[in-house]
């Protein structure tokens, strides 16, 4: 395995053009610090597929250890030589795709983050404004994506007001048993002053009879 790659490796692609979908060995290769997936016919590089996209990797049981990669534009099918190889891609770009380390809440952003790059990738492909990558993708799926990225936003935007809510109703809480506390101590400072002029009073009561 070359040092720059995180996975390599040939697969069996089936095609898209035409009735008929043939099959073609490609040598793929995930390069570190990136998210793109290339593959190659000998030395020259037929094709990408942005892992920013990809919503699913799914295996496709049967006898030929057929696996498939997910994204809004395209469905991508594979072929493993064997079910250690499949296996080896699919748990290699499941772990860099959805670290299993990840907290739920880092998970949630990282999930919006895409999303919102999703979105904004398909704006710039309605308008036409630059080759995005969205070839194929009808402008039907690129509003729906448009919506879920704006409902995910909405929705972080009121997780955090209410999360500074939060924060100002426990500021709020803490302020109240503060003053709490001291009105208990003052309470207990009064009550005590109390006793001692009742004493003492009781004691210029007896006094006064003597």
């Amino acid at each position: 395995m070359s040092l720059n790659a995180l996975l390599q490796g040939d697969l069996l692609k089936q095609g898209d053009k035409g009735p008929i979908k043939s099959w073609k060995r490609r040598f793929f290769v995930l390069k570190k610090g990136e998210s793109v997936l290339h593959y190659y016919d000998g030395a020259k590089e037929t094709g990408t597929i942005d892992l920013d996209l990809v919503t699913d990797i799914e295996i496709e049981f049967g006898e030929h250890f057929q696996f498939k990669i997910v994204s809004p534009s395209r469905t991508y099918y594979l072929r493993a030589q064997d079910d250690a190889q499949r296996s080896y891609w699919v748990d290699g770009l499941s772990k860099f795709l959805w670290p299993v380390e990840e907290t739920v809440g880092q998970a949630v952003t990282g999930a919006l983050g895409k999303i919102k790059k999703t979105a904004a990738k398909a704006k710039k492909a309605i308008t036409g404004s630059v080759d995005d990558g969205f070839d194929g993708v009808s402008a039907k799926d690129k509003a729906r994506m448009i919506a879920e990225a704006e409902r995910a936003e909405a929705l972080r935007e009121e997780e955090k007001n209410q999360r500074a809510e939060a924060a100002a109703l426990k500021k709020q809480a803490k302020d109240a048993k503060k003053t709490a506390d001291q009105a208990r101590s003052t309470e207990a400072s009064l009550t005590a002053k109390a006793e001692r002029r009742e004493v003492k009073a009781d004691k210029l009561k007896e006094k006064r009879k003597n």
